[in-house]
């Protein structure tokens, strides 16, 4: 699946798939705002009744406001050309995108994530899951990552920001294995489809009635996940003044700005945080408007406070990342001075 992304969309795309026969389905699959390609995935259920037809593909993205549907259109090559030989492929846009429905695969591989959102510079535990329909296949499956047009993990994102799990061998007898996901801190926010796909040797004759059978090596895909990759941070948040000095019995201004990240463009909520046993100042909750950068931050001290610094200060912003996740950032520690 390929996106054309123009005048600067960079959000996530919501694939759905419509015509697909009984016992076909598709799990939910997101072209994530960073990627321009990634694979899609169906699942046939071992019951799944013979069957050819045509099937489309639509993305849908919000995009200025509006929410945007585009149907996907299907392109094939014209004849092969060998790798490596510098020598320009052709392909061309086709009529439908078809699908058919056939005998029962060797075996079927499913994938689950403990959890579907992690923060950058987390991690996420996956398992698989082998159900061997052919007898015959006894042999070890090797599982692990693929993208588009290539057989390497996750590429298309920023330098060394990759975040394919290591592969995972399913031996003999034992059809399920786990690994870990390490999400690097610099790989962009949003929803990935991850898609798996598990390879080994089965005996195999043309002839079911043959006696004798030839290793074969089958490749087949597994189920997507989709991981959502939450922002640690979505803004960098500083002060006017590292130092504030203010009078007993008065108050004194503070501007707080934000600069925004990954397109956030949401309120926050700026708390004047008191570590534990500091007294003397304090300040009430403030909003930075939705689209605005910054707000004053109104810091008072009663009159009879002590005179003297207060030092470590935290002055936190709290957005809600998607409207559902809170997001905490804290600008430089702050010193206050109470003065007579």
């Amino acid at each position: 699946m390929f996106a054309w992304r123009q005048d600067g969309f960079a959000g996530d795309i919501a694939l759905t798939f419509e015509g697909l026969p009984p016992g076909v389905t598709a799990p939910p699959q997101t072209l994530a705002g960073p990627l321009r390609h990634t694979l899609i995935t169906l699942n046939a259920a071992p019951d799944a009744a013979p069957w050819a037809g045509e099937i489309r593909v639509k993305g849908t993205a919000k995009a200025g406001g509006q929410t945007v549907v585009r149907e996907a259109r299907s392109g094939g090559m014209l004849w092969p050309v060998q790798p490596q030989q510098n020598i320009p492929a052709l392909a061309r846009l086709e009529r439908g995108l078809w699908l058919a429905v056939r005998d029962k695969a060797p075996f079927d591989l499913t994938a689950t994530l403990d959890k579907t959102a992690v923060q950058q510079g987390d991690k996420a535990t996956l398992t698989f899951k082998a159900t061997r329909h052919w007898p015959d296949l006894k042999n070890p499956i090797l599982v692990q990552a693929v993208t588009p047009g290539a057989q390497v993990p996750l590429p298309f994102l920023p330098p060394n920001a990759a975040f394919a799990p290591p592969q995972v061998n399913l031996a003999a007898g034992t059809d399920t294995g786990t690994t870990t996901i390490n999400v690097p801190a610099n790989v962009p926010p949003g929803t990935y489809t991850l898609v798996f796909h598990g390879q080994t040797i089965v005996p195999y004759n043309k002839d079911p009635k043959a006696a004798q059978k030839q290793p074969a090596n089958v490749v087949l895909p597994g189920g997507a996940v989709s991981l959502t990759v939450l922002p640690k941070t979505v803004a960098n948040v500083t002060l006017a003044a590292p130092n504030l000095n203010v009078k007993a019995g008065a108050e004194a201004e503070l501007v707080v700005k934000v600069q925004r990240q990954f397109g956030y463009d949401g309120e926050f909520k700026v708390q004047f945080v008191v570590p534990q046993g500091v007294q003397g100042v304090s300040a009430a909750e403030v909003v930075i408007p939705a689209g605005k950068d910054e707000a004053k931050l109104v810091i008072k001290a009663p009159a009879d406070a002590a005179a003297g610094p207060r030092a470590n200060l935290i002055v936190r912003a709290t957005a809600m990342y998607n409207g559902t996740v809170p997001t905490t950032q804290d600008a430089p520690p702050l010193t206050v001075t109470v003065v007579k």
